[in-house]
């Protein structure tokens, strides 16, 4: 049962799978919802836990701000790990812990739709940072105005709350009900070593989570990770093929597994960034590197240990690392949700840097690098997470015409 206390604050900026069966606990019936709630058009919602996870939410009449408002807890959940309910701009980060929410954000889902996490014992978002379903938001704890823990959770339409939904049914409050968030994240990689890049996505399971790899029509698997994890691939030992890795959250610890199955781990940057491996200096292997969102700086690791800065992208914008023109070194970019777009950075023979810009996706989508048609230079993609379908984009070498072909792969959220 919840007994805990949460005050009044003013309300901040506004910023998938079968559903789990609901076990009343002196279940109390949702009334109707507020005009403008429905759960068929609205964001695809799911619970911010863990796929699998039973959780039981309760509320009561004097709940501050709403009745709406959900006091999330289970069995030793101090420090539990929090997931965004949804894709969205987080617009609102307090990590200090000196208001009544707590340590809490607020993520901005588009349309007026936002929701908030509050009483965290920590979080690892920035204002600015644009973050899919799923991924950490912080740990569960008990700041602010609290006499125990829990996750104080509300879904929001232009910043006043509304009644909740997860999987596109409304909660009934006072209830259990196990967590349907376990979506697929794109990744890809040369998984055989023939030269073209293939495609996989990271499958998140209420038992595990598997990186699922295709090359062809042919399916392999590599049980790696937890479904918190934030993911990269790369050519860990110059061999060829592309291997996988994970950054749990609030680490700082890059775990890159070989194909032969042992792992290397090593600590680069800070909890807030955002993990990314590239062939920095040329010598045929991956290196790690991290984007700062709040900052717009790259951190790149070469081979020798020296890191070296970058700063590039904006607000918003989510990191990505490619061979532009075909000289072996990886150079950055970055992909621009606001506008469906892709910016590369490329550097010329003389040293100067350039940008272009490639328009590439719907409202939604996520980005995909690698070399398409094996002519050594990297091509754009995006990954539809509704369809379930990449777009590939790729221009051959010696050539200005862009070819484009669609792969349908994966499970579609929503």
């Amino acid at each position: 049962m919840s007994r805990f206390r949460t005050p009044a604050v003013t309300a901040g900026p506004t910023l998938l799978l079968a559903v789990g069966l609901a076990v009343a606990t002196s279940a109390t019936a949702v009334s109707a919802p507020a005009a403008g709630v429905d759960p068929a058009t609205g964001p695809d919602y799911e619970m911010p836990f863990l796929c699998g996870e039973a959780w039981t939410g309760t509320s009561r009449s004097y709940h501050s701000p709403s009745f709406y408002s959900i006091d999330w807890n289970r069995p030793d959940d101090y420090g539990h790990p929090l997931l965004a309910a949804a894709p969205g701009v987080v617009t609102r980060v307090v990590p200090d812990g000196s208001t009544g929410y707590g340590r809490y954000a607020i993520i901005d889902h588009g349309g007026g739709r936002s929701t908030l996490y509050a009483h965290m014992k920590q979080t690892w978002l920035v204002e600015g940072m644009t973050i899919d379903q799923s991924q950490p938001v912080g740990f569960l704890g008990d700041t602010g105005n609290v006499t125990g823990p829990h996750l104080h959770f509300e879904e929001r339409l232009n910043g006043t709350d509304v009644p909740a939904y997860f999987h596109r049914t409304t909660f009934r409050m006072n209830t259990t009900q196990t967590s349907t968030s376990c979506p697929d994240t794109p990744v890809s990689g040369d998984w055989n070593g023939d030269g073209r890049t293939d495609l996989g996505v990271f499958h998140r399971t209420a038992t595990g989570s598997v990186f699922r790899r295709l090359v062809g029509t042919t399916t392999t698997t590599v049980a790696f990770g937890t479904g918190w994890d934030r993911v990269f691939t790369g050519d860990w030992n110059g061999d060829g093929t592309a291997e996988v890795g994970v950054r749990p959250p609030g680490s700082t610890v890059f775990v890159k597994r070989r194909t032969n199955g042992t792992l290397t781990k090593k600590s680069y940057g800070s909890v807030v960034a955002l993990p990314l491996a590239g062939d920095w200096d040329g010598n045929g292997t991956a290196q790690i590197g991290v984007w700062r969102p709040d900052l717009h700086r790259f951190a790149l690791r070469g081979g020798d240990g020296v890191t070296t800065y970058r700063i590039f992208g904006s607000d918003g914008d989510l990191p990505l690392a490619g061979d532009w023109n075909g000289d072996g070194k990886d150079d950055l970019g970055v992909y621009r949700p606001s506008t469906r777009s892709f910016l590369m950075r490329r550097i010329a023979a003389n040293g100067t840097a350039s940008t272009t810009t490639v328009a590439l996706g719907v409202a939604g989508d996520l980005p995909v690098i690698g070399d398409w048609n094996g002519d050594r230079i990297d091509d754009l993609g995006v990954w539809s997470p509704t369809k379930a379908v990449f777009t590939l984009r790729y221009v051959a070498r010696g050539t200005t015409v862009a070819t484009t072909k669609t792969v349908a792969y994966g499970a579609k959220r929503g």
